[in-house]
């Protein structure tokens, strides 16, 4: 039995996530789970609108995943990334932390493979993700202790984009 393909693509934003999905996507004809983030205007300095905000996200990551439960899917974001910035930018009380946390680390399980792509080239402004390369570092280094703390198997993708695409392939195919 063919195990269902769930491929969750991990990392800071500006990395590459949206364009390797994309790619990875039409190669293994699956359905691609876009940023669900840019529905949002995350740029709030309100601390009660971010968390709000974020909940919406995570929220919305879950549904668009279960949506996709039968079929499999790729995403250019995971329940991991939703919770690195909730961690960053919310200034939550710890039991907020703590259920986001807990919401967002225990989907984990239920991808098959988890991609992440390290900060290897100068962040290319879209009008909506950070520029900031300490931000884009900081949220690196959450989203990679998130991994650890979860013990979650992940595989790097990184070098040019038909490098990645080619690692990303043979680690979905069991070939490394």
């Amino acid at each position: 039995m063919t195990k269902l393909l769930k491929v969750g693509i991990v990392g800071a934003q500006r990395v590459g996530k949206s364009t390797l999905a994309t790619e990875l996507s039409t190669i293994l004809n699956l359905p691609h789970i876009t940023e669900i983030a840019r529905k949002y205007n995350v740029n709030t300095t309100d601390r009660r609108e971010y968390y709000d905000i974020q909940q919406n996200i995570l929220i919305d990551q879950l549904a668009a995943e279960r949506a996709h439960n039968l079929t499999g899917f790729i995403s250019d974001r995971t329940t991991i990334d939703n919770c690195a910035y909730f961690i960053n930018g919310a200034g939550s009380k710890v039991y907020e932390l703590l259920k986001y946390f807990y919401i967002a680390t225990r989907n984990i399980q239920n991808y098959s493979h988890i991609l992440y792509i390290p900060i290897e080239f100068n962040i290319v402004p879209d009008g909506f993700a950070s520029t900031d390369p300490i931000y884009q570092i900081k949220i690196d280094d959450l989203i990679i202790d998130l991994l650890l703390i979860t013990e979650t198997e992940f595989y790097t993708v990184s070098g040019t984009h038909s490098e990645r695409i080619d690692q990303a392939l043979r680690f979905i195919r069991g070939e490394l």
